[in-house]
């Protein structure tokens, strides 16, 4: 059973190293020639590397000045990509230019702007989408030339009510589905373009109540034609299902969750990046599939939280039984040309005080060389990458399966 087609590494460029003040007026030059090395090295592998341009590392000069709320953001992103693109365009094949949208303006800027979400989080939204199809254009209009392929990542989820029984979280689900998982897809894949009619009409039915105008920003048509299609492909990161239940809001409260009226009674991202629900995905996949028109898909990350062992048959049997999943929604015609599993090395988790571990390697902390330690998932991940088969595996990782993947 063939997985996929060809090797690749993903990574992710840091704004603030190579441009220390935001701005292209001062550049860091051995930080881009630190990457230059790392790029090199990468394809001396004979591998593709996947190069994300924004990665929730915002220069601190542009945090002062307002961040992804401001619109001038949106050019100064554009500067850094035309930046990075003169110096990497003619080897880097494969662009990223913002990494999980949703997540930076629901989560990350809610540390950096508090108490404003029902208004930051829709202007930094706003704002992300012009500047990925401003540098999405920029890309093909000046490095067309170079045959690469750029596109965008986002934090996808499946949403199931948390009381099947419950019209009330039924329609919460759907609500909550809006606004995670379209609200900054529909503009770029749907085939009109534009916010989701749904959380449109919520939002200003909502903001009208006290406002002069929906909270939600609104696109000229010129926009509106710009963002379209302005992706040669999607990145699906994924990691587990969610439950949500639906509520009443206190009309006087403003924010995001509660212009949809739902809440998520599992904890993110604690209990979403620790369980394995992988026909959830499959399920993900064949309603995002159907519902946009859809380039290319690459699943750019998934994996799972453990507690660090050394023998992590919890992330063998993860990566096993997503990889199926997936497999299942080719045959059924999704177009995924990619798997790139999360994460190379154990990460510090900024949402969990790095209480766990993602990586296919450990890193020991307390070692002033920060040891690494390859864990058992990377025989799991190697054998499937080189043999392109998961097929003939034992389903639970048996005794003459482990025999294997140590000889």
């Amino acid at each position: 059973m063939v997985v996929f087609t060809s090797k690749m590494y993903k990574f992710s460029l840091s704004w603030s190293k190579i441009l220390p003040n935001g701005f292209v007026n001062h550049v860091n030059q051995g930080q881009l020639n630190y990457y230059d090395r790392m790029i090199d090295e990468i394809l001396a592998n004979d591998m593709k590397p996947m190069v994300t341009l924004y990665h929730g590392e915002l220069p601190d000069r542009i945090r002062q000045l307002g961040g992804w709320t401001n619109p001038l953001i949106i050019d100064w992103f554009v500067d850094y990509a035309q930046l990075v693109f003169m110096s990497f365009a003619y080897k880097v094949k494969f662009w990223v230019t913002v990494h999980e949208p949703t997540i930076l303006c629901t989560l990350v800027l809610e540390n950096s702007i508090p108490n404003q979400s029902g208004i930051a989080d829709y202007l930094c939204g706003h704002h992300t989408l012009l500047a990925h199809a401003k540098a999405y254009h920029l890309y093909h209009e000046k490095f067309g030339h170079e045959r690469g392929k750029i596109g965008i990542t986002h934090l996808y989820t499946w949403l199931e009510a948390d009381n099947p029984e419950s019209s009330v979280d039924i329609e919460a689900v759907e609500r909550a589905y809006q606004w995670y998982n379209n609200w900054l897809t529909h503009p770029v894949f749907s085939e009109n373009g534009d916010y989701p009619h749904l959380m449109k009409r919520i939002v200003s039915e909502k903001s009208l109540l006290a406002f002069y105008r929906s909270r939600l920003p609104s696109f000229t048509q010129s926009e509106i034609d710009q963002v379209k299609g302005s992706a040669d492909f999607v990145g699906i990161n994924f990691y587990s299902a969610s439950k949500v239940r639906g509520i009443n809001p206190d009309p006087n409260d403003i924010s995001f969750e509660n212009d949809a009226a739902f809440q998520q009674t599992d904890s993110w991202p604690k209990e979403s990046w620790t369980k394995s629900t992988p026909w959830a995905l499959k399920k993900f996949l064949h309603r995002f599939n159907n519902e946009y028109l859809l380039p290319e898909i690459y699943v750019t990350q998934n994996g799972f939280i453990d507690n660090g062992d050394i023998l992590d048959l919890g992330r063998c049997v993860y990566f096993r039984e997503y990889i199926l999943e997936i497999l299942k929604a080719m045959k059924g015609g999704v177009d995924i040309r990619g798997y790139l599993a999360w994460s190379l090395v154990d990460e510090y988790e900024w949402k969990l005080n790095n209480n766990g571990s993602s990586g296919l390697f450990h890193v020991d902390l307390k070692d002033l060389m920060l040891l690494r330690t390859n864990k058992l998932s990377t025989k799991v991940l190697a054998y499937i990458y080189k043999n392109r088969v998961v097929d003939h595996m034992t389903k639970m990782l048996g005794n003459s399966w482990l025999e294997l993947i140590y000889s």
